[in-house]
């Protein structure tokens, strides 16, 4: 029979294995009831192929990512116009000095090598990754080395709002980890998740902040 220091170690390590196991189900309710509506999509196909011959859905009239991304990703309206959320992405990340490392810059990209310390399961991690800038319009990220991550790539995207009042600002963040445990695709993304809301947010927050004190 387990002591009491035994169970008070797993403790943490059962719970976790829930999340995951939970997390696992949805994501095989999710893809089951996708599969069921298949059926239904392609019966709805022909007729929607006939009504976009006459006039574009609001998808299409609103700015939108080329292709769609891998991973992650989340979008949030920001008061804000492109331009200044631009520039409060490219701040925030100037910011991070002491995690974040420019290696190198030449015409619209850069090298950077960021520093994650105390992250869920994997501890420190160090990444090396080259960004791509078209200014007030997107900022694309992919990994070109990392000692934990196998895979680390995603992209910032803005379009002004129909009435021009704000910023449609959608992240994707795509990012696998090299770790041997169980679940572990699930873990991250979970994480993975978490942390594009909480940098969406952060933007936000800088955006309408600055924009309420110059008032």
């Amino acid at each position: 029979m387990f002591n009491r220091k035994v169970r008070m170690a797993l403790a943490p390590l059962m719970v976790l294995n829930v999340l995951c196991s939970f997390s696992l189900m949805q994501e095989v309710r999710a893809e089951a009831g996708s599969t069921r509506g298949e059926a239904g999509t392609t019966r709805e196909a022909s007729d929607s192929v006939k009504s976009d011959k006459h006039q574009k859905s609001d998808g299409e009239r609103a700015a939108k990512p080329e292709k769609k991304p891998r991973g992650c990703s989340a979008n949030i309206v920001i008061k804000a116009k492109p331009e200044q959320v631009y520039n409060a992405i490219m701040k925030l990340r100037d910011d991070s000095q002491d995690t974040v490392k420019e290696l190198s810059k030449e015409g619209n990209h850069c090298i950077l090598e960021e520093k994650f310390d105390s992250l869920p399961i994997i501890g420190e991690a160090t990444c090396v990754y080259k960004e791509t800038y078209t200014p007030f319009k997107s900022i694309e990220y992919h990994m070109i080395r990392s000692d934990k991550f196998q895979a680390f790539e995603g992209c910032w995207f803005l379009a002004p709002t129909e009435d021009g009042s704000g910023t449609n600002v959608s992240l994707s963040s795509y990012v696998v980890c090299d770790i041997p445990v169980p679940f572990a695709k699930q873990l991250c993304k979970i994480q993975t998740m978490l942390g594009v809301k909480q940098r969406l947010h952060e933007v936000k927050k800088a955006c309408e902040k600055r924009k309420v004190t110059m008032k």
